[in-house]
């Protein structure tokens, strides 16, 4: 379904057409906020949009898109509030399941970028501009050998040029609303053709030539600007190559997975349900560049690599954005698959046909090392890392104490330190070989349950690799059949 708005009247409609056909249409990407919208698509009210809504009804930066629809000439606009049913689960997960492909398939993306909720809309009066001043001016750099354009930029006494929030006009470092929202990254990628407004500027890409073709009203800073446009070409070069069937590299897909990842898990999802949805779209698209099944989030033929996943930060809510360890060589997978064998996998999905959305329950059956940590002694809590330190020989009480022990990266590390969970139902599997400091975690700390069921809570890493505590992590523990949940 989408809006059918053309004409000069003061409604629009709701019209069965399929995004995806024949008839030309355009997309809204936009942050809902926190607001409720003022109109919906319910099963109870399907009729009564398609009899008319009157624009005025509708939030302002709906309201805007059909504006800016009319004015391009073009007669349908997919709007997701208004074209999926939001109360009816099953149809709302197939329609967002099916979001890549509306994105991908729609002329436009209108984005609007400026606007941090639906009531905001995106073409009121912008901020202002940076000057338009340029100058060029030699530097004298030995890593810096032609000349470079330097922007002018007015300073008032009493702030400096890093104090970005104390600009007169909207520093190009500034991130957009819609760039810290997680479903909007896949709506930006997958996009055709995308008509953005932003705070400072429009700037309109083409992605359908050899090379994608941007065009903008303001200045754009490639260093810095969205952390997404560091893969933002490679993407589109991947997807290319593949158009052309060209030969790709699985390591170089890999990365870019991984850092379409990291860039996904630092941005805001209002339902932590949502975590694999609102990726599911770019997960559909490399499944079809690994020829691999998809396994809540991870690849199976990297496993059991990609259990090693760590966190950036731990806010109040514990680390609900996650992104993998870092980029794995072949020979950490190979390593890995050494030391923990994956003997099942079995995935219970919210809905059956959507094997890259919602999960709800998962268990893998694996054979590997399980060491308890009451082995390794004295347990000690350091709050302000948010970290436990094992060594079973002694305590060192300074800041050697992370280069002479067993360190546990928690996932929620004050249910440990608040003594919700007993510390003899920790345990450590060994994924890596503790003898390479590669920076990377060595195995996972896992919590026991009942009957060699566990779940992870965290990840460990040895210091030091000649220490005792390294060699008990070879000598003690026992090799058998365990189930993760």
């Amino acid at each position: 379904m989408v809006l059918q708005v053309s004409g000069d009247t003061q409604e629009v409609h709701l019209v069965n057409l399929m995004p995806g056909g024949q008839e030309p249409y355009l997309a809204l990407s936009y942050c809902w906020g926190q607001y409720s919208q003022n109109v919906i698509l319910l099963k109870e009210n399907i009729d009564q949009l398609k009899a008319g809504i009157q624009i005025a009804s509708l939030d302002q930066t709906i309201r805007d898109a059909i504006a800016i629809t009319r004015t391009l000439g073009y007669k349908y606009l997919w709007v997701d509030a208004l074209c999926i049913v939001q109360d009816d689960d099953t149809f709302k997960s197939t329609e967002i399941a099916r979001m890549g492909q509306i994105y991908r398939n729609a002329t436009i993306c209108i984005t609007a970028s400026r606007s941090s909720n639906v009531k905001e809309g995106f073409l009121s009066e912008r901020m202002p501009r940076a000057p338009d001043t340029v100058f060029s001016i030699n530097v004298n750099d030995p890593g810096m050998k032609s000349i470079k354009r330097v922007i002018l930029l007015p300073l008032s006494s009493g702030y400096s040029i890093h104090d970005e929030l104390e600009m007169p006009f909207h520093s190009p470092q500034t991130l957009e609303p819609w760039e810290k929202r997680a479903w909007t990254l896949q709506e930006d990628l997958l996009s055709a053709r995308q008509l953005r407004f932003d705070s400072d500027k429009t700037t309109w890409t083409c992605k359908c030539s050899a090379s994608p073709c941007t065009m903008t009203d303001g200045w754009i800073r490639e260093d810095v600007g969205s952390p997404s446009m560091k893969f933002k070409e490679r993407f589109f070069d991947r997807t290319m190559k593949k158009v052309r069937e060209s030969e790709v590299s699985v390591e170089g897909d890999l990365t870019l997975w991984y850092d379409m990842v990291k860039e996904y898990s630092i941005r805001q999802l209002s339902n932590k349900n949502d975590k694999l949805p609102a990726i599911s779209a770019l997960a559909k698209e490399c499944a079809m560049w690994f020829k691999d099944e998809y396994v809540c989030g991870h690849w199976k033929f990297c496993l059991p690599y990609e259990l090693l996943w760590t966190h950036y930060d731990v806010g109040p809510n514990g680390p609900e954005l996650l992104r993998p360890a870092t980029r794995p060589p072949p020979y950490h997978r190979a390593e890995a698959a050494a030391f923990v064998e994956i003997l099942d996998i079995s995935v219970d999905l919210e809905y059956s046909h959507l094997p890259y959305g919602a999960v709800k329950a998962a268990r893998l059956f694996i054979q590997g090392k399980i060491i308890a940590a009451s082995a390794f002694g004295t347990i000690t809590a350091f709050p302000g890392n948010m970290r436990l330190v094992l060594d079973g020989d002694k305590m060192i009480e300074t800041s050697e104490t992370f280069h002479r022990s067993t360190n546990l990266e928690l996932d929620y590390p004050e249910e440990i330190i608040a003594g919700d969970v007993n510390v003899a139902d920790l345990f450590l599997l060994v994924v890596l070989p503790v003898g390479r400091q590669t920076g990377l975690p060595h195995g996972l700390v896992l919590l026991s349950h009942r009957d060699n069921v566990f779940s992870r809570v965290g990840v460990f890493y040895v210091f030091n690799s000649e220490l005792k505590a390294t060699r008990r992590l070879s000598q003690k523990g026992r090799v058998g059949q365990i189930t993760l949940v």
